[in-house]
């Protein structure tokens, strides 16, 4: 069975490290160039987030 992947209340996706590990890379870029937020959870906590470029331009304009 895939993993699933959650949604929060901020509409970032959410999943752990090991569901991260078993989408794989291109799966979580993929979602990532639709426009997904996806945060990344290690025991409950979140570690990193994958997303996608246009994004990371947007948070990068603001850090300006």
């Amino acid at each position: 069975m895939a993993p699933q992947v959650k949604s929060n209340a901020t509409s970032a996706e959410s999943v752990t490290v090991t569901e991260a590990s078993r989408l794989g890379v291109s799966d979580l870029v993929r979602r990532a160039s639709q426009g997904h937020d996806i945060v990344v959870e290690k025991h409950g906590t979140p570690v990193a987030a994958v997303i996608g470029l246009a994004r990371f331009e947007q948070l990068e304009d603001l850090e300006a």
